[in-house]
């Protein structure tokens, strides 16, 4: 507060209320805000019309966060003296918190046509106009605000905002280093620095400003927003919960946006019964929330309820006509037995020209994928191959697949994990049989290998697990080094093997609980790590699942993937087959592990003769109910939800040949498979 604040009443009051106010002046100077306010309210009490009393009283309760209260105080002192520009730049920005942006900026302009040409209060109607909407201007009364203050960094961070909604996305960070240069100390701008490199997708920068700003602010509840949405997009949903918890707990009063968002976490992190709850939780809060009927039917279609999955998917659309996702999701959920009515439903939503590419490419997903079911290959085919090519547009930043990357990543893992890697290695690991990695390409038959073997009463399926990809990229850090992953891995040594592999195994017995015997990590893309998992775990189970090739890249091309960033491209799907083989070669060279391949062909057409193959790999007796594994009651929260909670059928088998002619481009693309040997190879113990 400055002395214009003091003499804002402008009569002179009589004794004593004159001195109360006097005294309340000298407390709020001091920051005694509370006993400020007591002295604000005696003046009042004696003359309810006190300008200064009101106005100031109003700045106080702006300051502690009542804002409504804040409006309608200094609102009366305005009334009283609509000429004082003080005033009116307060009740701009008071009303700029209680969100009426329209009439913080009619205050501002108020307030600068009274007073001076004052930066704060260009500032505040900068972010008035910036609030409703008007980008371009805002950013005009946001120049003007550091013209006349050069050290203004409130205004550069403000700036900021306004670029960044114009989608100059460059301009806008400038405007943010600006601000930190200014202010070291304020955290706004390295939240909203942050904010940028997270819509640039360059998750690895993004880390440090959020960060930092949640060091300097811990309350600040966006911050933490910030920071779990990108440990989400590294699908590190272990470490962005306890970010959204403290969300939930900064949150003011009970909102169902907090409860959905850590719900999602939770789910992603194979915490279902955690997460129904905090779902449950949201739709009795907000029993009109769209997203909270989107989010339970994801969680009930997982379970394998999908009569009530349905029902939620068709109540969110009811309440939201447009909720593109719940549309896609319900289509994907009934395919064959898709009625008529939807799926025109579906055709006229895409033929909005206003719709986002993200809705349009889930979209064409989902009709491409009834078509198919429908024997309509060749309509299936447009529709996907225009789903994959906008989806190509949508990947930038680190989400953007580079084949070199891949390729790079095989000769560094080839050099690393050696013969005699795994020579000095020998003793240093968990002699445990708990642990059972099922790798392969996506759409290999992963899932349905897991779900027979889950269906063994010994045995527990804990679906896709990230935590061996996320302890190769720890390396470094664990061994101080600036190295790649895999250039770390000479370095370790016995005492650091087995610290990761008791992590990793107790992971693993949290999820499988105290009576599994076996515990699966279904992770298809763990074929990279079968080195490091097999130097933690020299006594694992690892399953390796093969599949025609042209029917996998079929598969991954008309899926929806939101993480497997290659398949949208044939160039990029062969690079990947490429290195995967190349990797699988390796291994087999070089691990003194047995990989037991199985062929996702041969599981159709033999499918006891795998299964009792596969349960005596692990060591456990036959089990019938292994063949019945469609009846198995547990979470599926992969693409083969549906088709696990069937019996076996063969028609996935040399599916490709539907599309022989459309896709020719994409098969002629790929490499030659491995060995067909392989692919019956008896099981050896």
């Amino acid at each position: 507060m400055d002395e214009r604040d003091s003499r804002a009443g402008g009569a002179r009051l009589a004794t004593p209320t004159a001195d109360v106010l006097k005294a309340a002046i000298r407390e709020h100077q001091a920051g005694r805000l509370a006993e400020a306010a007591g002295l604000y309210s005696q003046v009042l009490a004696d003359q309810d019309a006190n300008v200064a009393a009101l106005h100031l009283l109003g700045v106080i309760r702006n300051q502690q966060g009542d804002h409504a209260q804040a409006v309608e105080l200094i609102g009366r002192a305005a009334a009283l003296r609509p000429d004082v520009a003080i005033i009116q730049a307060g009740l701009a920005e008071a009303l700029l918190a209680v969100g009426e942006p329209q009439r913080a900026a009619d205050c501002a302009r108020a307030a600068l046509c009274s007073g001076p040409d004052d930066p704060s209060v260009r500032w505040i109607l900068g972010q008035a106009l910036e609030a409703a909407g008007y980008h371009k201007a805002a950013v005009l009364e946001l120049v003007q605000a550091i013209r006349l203050n050069p050290e203004f960094a409130h205004a550069y961070n403000s700036l900021g905002n306004s670029l960044r909604s114009l989608g100059q996305l460059p301009e806008a960070k400038a405007a943010y280093h600006h601000a930190i240069r200014l202010a070291p100390g304020l955290a706004a701008p390295y939240a909203n620095l942050g904010v940028v490199l997270l819509q640039e997708a360059r998750h690895a920068e993004a880390r440090e400003p959020l960060e930092r700003a949640i060091e300097l602010e811990p309350t600040r509840a966006s911050s933490w927003e910030s920071l779990a949405e990108l440990y989400e997009r590294m699908e590190r949903f272990d470490v962005s919960i306890p970010c959204r918890e403290r969300v939930l707990a900064l949150s003011s009063g009970e909102r169902a946006g907090p409860h959905l968002s850590l719900g999602r976490a939770l789910r992603k992190d194979n915490r279902s019964d955690e997460a129904e709850g905090h779902f449950l939780r949201a739709v009795a809060i907000e029993p009109a929330s769209a997203d909270a009927r989107f989010h339970l039917g994801v969680l009930r279609e997982e379970q394998g309820d999908f009569a009530q999955a349905e029902a939620c998917f068709r109540e969110a659309i009811r309440l939201r006509p447009d909720y593109d996702l719940a549309r896609a999701r319900l289509v994907k959920l009934l395919r064959t037995a898709l009625p008529d009515a939807d799926l025109a439903a579906l055709v006229d939503r895409l033929g909005d020209s206003a719709m986002d590419t993200e809705s349009r490419v889930r979209l064409l997903f989902s009709q491409g994928q009834v078509l198919d079911a429908r024997g309509e290959y060749p309509r299936a085919a447009a529709c996907l191959r225009e789903a994959n090519a906008l989806s190509l547009t949508l990947a930038r930043g680190d989400l953007q697949f580079r084949p070199e990357t891949a390729d790079q990543l095989v000769d560094e893992s080839v050099q690393a994990f050696t013969r005699d890697f795994f020579i000095k290695a020998t003793g240093a690991g968990l002699d445990t049989r708990l642990p059972v990695f099922i790798v392969g390409l996506p759409r290999s038959g992963t899932t349905l290998i897991e779900q027979i073997l889950a269906s063994h009463p010994r045995v527990r399926g804990a679906g896709e697990l990230a935590q061996m990809q996320h302890t190769f990229e720890s390396l470094p850090s664990l061994v101080d080094s600036d190295a790649t992953p895999a250039e770390c891995v000479p370095r370790l040594d016995p005492i650091l093997i087995r610290s990761l592999a008791g992590t990793c195994f107790n992971r693993l017995r949290e999820l499988g609980g105290s009576q599994a015997e076996r515990v699966i990590d279904k992770m298809p893309e763990n074929y990279k790590n079968l080195g490091l998992i097999s130097a933690l775990f020299p006594s694992a189970t690892i399953i390796h699942c093969r599949r025609d090739l042209r029917d996998v890249a079929l598969s991954c091309w008309m899926t929806d993937f939101l993480s497997v960033r290659w398949a949208h491209d044939p160039a990029h799907i062969a690079a990947t087959f490429r290195a995967y083989l190349r990797f699988m070669d390796h291994w087999r060279t070089v691990l003194p592990a047995t990989i037991h391949d199985v062929a996702y062909e041969e599981t159709v057409a033999d499918l006891e003769g795998v299964a009792r193959r596969l349960i005596a790999a692990l060591g456990l007796e036959w089990d019938p109910a292994c063949l019945e594994f469609h009846r198995t009651q547990r979470m599926v929260c992969t693409g083969s939800q549906h088709q696990v909670r069937q019996p076996l059928y063969r028609h996935s088998v040399g599916r490709w040949k539907h599309y022989e002619h459309e896709l020719a481009e994409l098969f002629a693309a790929l490499p030659p498979p491995l060995p067909s040997d392989l692919d019956r190879r008896p099981y050896n113990p």
